[in-house]
């Protein structure tokens, strides 16, 4: 997925971007949702990608299985992979 669109249970939306810092961020978005991301964890736990109704992006643990992985392209063009640790953390990876 280049585009992830999260509901934030409280009828909006946000797109995650990546910011001009390099950090992974939101901006509100009019949706819809696009279907449930789901990563997989190093050690083979599920994590379901999440939104606040104040925009913060996080992970919840889910059950699986893992979605296409999601991916960011910041301002220079270089991809990034969406990733989460084994405590449920996002972070970013270089393709």
């Amino acid at each position: 997925l280049t585009t992830v669109i999260l509901s934030d249970g409280a009828g909006g939306f946000w797109k995650i971007i990546m910011g001009t810092d390099g950090v992974m961020g939101a901006e509100s978005d009019l949706g819809p949702a696009t279907a449930d991301v789901i990563l997989t964890d190093p050690s083979g736990g599920f994590w379901k990608i999440i939104a606040s109704p104040e925009g913060f992006i996080g992970a919840e643990s889910s059950i699986g299985p893992a979605t296409t992985g999601a991916i960011l392209t910041d301002v220079d063009g270089i991809v990034w992979h969406i990733v989460v640790d084994v405590d449920g953390n996002l972070g970013l990876q270089l393709i």
